[in-house]
């Protein structure tokens, strides 16, 4: 992860063009409490936050990738060798499985 060097950010002429708001939800895919995000020495906890562009780009990316990876979890993943053992101990004719287990 880069560290955001928050002195490089200089200050606004308009607040909507360099400030935006970002939301971290208060759960998360599996109805736990939502981990805070740090970003240096900053924690963002579950709500709305108005922070700037960079900040919240790197607050989306993060929000991005949890969400992925929570996703990941949730996708099945097949077993191929386990698949092909089991196809190879099947008799069609007798309809049983049989395994050399």
């Amino acid at each position: 992860m880069a560290k955001i060097d928050l002195a490089e950010i200089k200050a606004p002429n308009s607040s909507e063009e360099v400030y935006e708001y970002v939301t971290i939800p208060d759960r998360d895919l599996f109805d736990m409490p939502h981990p805070n995000i740090q970003i240096n020495e900053t924690k963002y906890g579950p709500g709305r936050h108005y922070v700037t562009k960079q900040v919240a780009a790197c607050l989306h990316d993060r929000l991005r990738e949890y969400e992925m990876s929570n996703v990941r979890l949730m996708r099945p993943v097949k077993d191929h060798k386990a698949e092909q053992l089991m196809q190879r101990g099947y008799s069609p004719n007798s309809g049983q499985m049989t395994t050399s287990f």
